[in-house]
This record gives C-alpha cells, structure tokens and sequence, in this order.
C-alpha cells in the first residue's frame, strides 16, 4: 500500500470566459501506523476522501486567465483499526462526515 500519498480529478468548465465551475474528487490512500495499548498491539490506518465543487469568477491576465472563487463539499474520513498480535480482538472502522468550505484561486 502507498503511504502518505494519494490522487485526485478535477474537472472544469467556463462558459463564455466568465464564471467557472467544476467538481473535485481527491482520494488519500491512507497512512497506516501502529498503536498500542493495554489490550495489544493495532495497526491504525486513516484514508480520507473530499468531494466538492468549484465555483468562481474568470479575469483575463495577458494570456492566462485567473480564477478567484471557492469550493464547497463534503469529507469523508475512515479510520480502520487491525490487531497485529494474538489479541484476539477483532477489527473496527469508523467513519466520519464533514462540511468543507474552502477559498480558490487558480491561475
């Protein structure tokens, strides 16, 4: 598994060169460490998703053109705890949501 990395798309439109809007998918594959405590030894692993949407204003600039907006969306994060040892214990996830308002500015 890939550690500390992850992907991501994002796709845009801009009609008539004014406004701009797109949707935004990032993907983090997850870190996973280990944790112990008084019942054993886990490996804790963390992955987190973001889906939003871009909205914002087109300026021209010479040849390129700047974009001064933001992004609003959701966060999924998840959380997977897995016994390393002989435990016993039995794996567990946990799952969390959360709202993302976020300023933009491309160039």
């Amino acid at each position: 598994m890939l550690k500390e990395s992850g992907a991501g798309v994002t796709l845009g439109y801009a009609p008539a060169r004014i406004a701009y809007m797109g949707v935004r998918y990032i993907y983090h594959f997850g870190s996973t460490r280990p944790a112990a405590d008084a019942t054993g030894t886990f490996d804790v692993t963390d992955r987190t998703q973001l889906f939003g949407v871009d909205l914002g204003l087109e300026f021209p600039v010479g040849a390129m053109e700047l974009v001064i907006g933001g992004t609003l969306g959701v966060v999924r994060f998840s959380q997977r705890v897995e016994p390393t040892g002989s435990t016993g214990e039995s794996t567990s996830s946990d799952i969390g949501t959360g709202f993302v308002a976020a300023p933009l500015a491309l160039l």
